[in-house]
């Protein structure tokens, strides 16, 4: 896939750090200019500038995708910036702390807006530079908990689901218009860019091991490389799916994986 998106202008939200900027610069290792959105400036800018050292084309825009007319003008920029757009990755996601329903509902009108309805918001802002795309792709991250339930809140789960049917049904609608939706639901992942990786804890690392098929962790360079792939040519007969990019993790009976995980802990 080396090169794979040459001229192609992607945009990808939630960019400054985590998932979003390994998915950026797989991008544009990949060939393709790249515009990264955050609402962290600084960060954004600080990636924006490590990408071109890696001699990718990038610029930033900051925008708060909780507001309507942000996303928007995301978009317009994002446009101006290289005179178009092929690729927009849905990426962001709020801070988001674990409450018990219903404490959680306090925080519901955030996690649709950014989660949900940000996304569709910046695919119709995105739709007249999409349409004279030659090769139009939409990703939209959700997550292996869209599937099944998690210690993350109520809302998360929610939106994760959501999205799901959001891609499904837009690749109905904007297949016609050469417009083409998938997503991607990854699992566990390890983050190089934060403080403590999840597996550099023993107790979650011997839980990885044990339960996840291929053994490990997924990392953000296996979630890049699939969004390079699904934005590329070789994926252009693929529409309105839901990869899920998890090792294998899900595929388990969770008394199985729990008993597992027990006789490893005493072993």
């Amino acid at each position: 896939m080396e090169k794979s998106l040459s001229g192609r202008i992607a945009l990808v939200t939630g960019a400054a750090q985590g998932i979003g900027r390994v998915m950026a610069r797989s991008l544009g290792l990949a060939g393709a200019r790249i515009i990264l959105s955050d609402l962290r400036e600084d960060a954004g800018e600080e990636t924006a500038s490590q990408l071109r050292g890696q001699g990718i084309e990038a610029r930033f825009v900051v925008a708060d995708l909780s507001q309507g007319e942000q996303i928007t003008n995301m978009v317009d920029r994002a446009a101006q910036f290289f005179g178009g757009l092929d690729i927009l990755v849905n990426n962001a996601r709020p801070r988001l702390s674990y409450e018990a329903f219903p404490a959680s509902m306090e925080s519901w009108d955030h996690a649709m807006a950014v989660l949900l309805k940000a996304p569709a918001l910046a695919i119709a802002a995105a739709l007249p530079h999409l349409e004279r795309s030659a090769a139009a792709a939409v990703i939209n991250i959700s997550s292996t908990n869209a599937f099944l339930i998690s210690q993350q809140p109520v809302t998360y789960h929610v939106t994760k689901a959501a999205i799901l049917q959001l891609t499904r049904h837009l690749a109905v609608e904007l297949g016609p218009k050469g417009i083409r939706l998938n997503a991607i639901c990854p699992g566990i992942v390890d983050l190089d860019d934060r403080p403590q990786k999840l597996t550099d804890d023993p107790v979650n690392r011997l839980v990885a091991e044990t339960v996840v098929p291929l053994g490990r962790a997924g990392t953000a360079e296996d979630i890049g490389n699939l969004a390079v792939f699904l934005a590329g040519g070789l994926a252009a007969y693929i529409t309105g799916q839901a990869f899920t990019i998890d090792g294998g993790m899900t595929l388990g009976d969770q008394f199985a994986f729990a008993k597992r995980v027990a006789l490893a802990a005493k072993a």
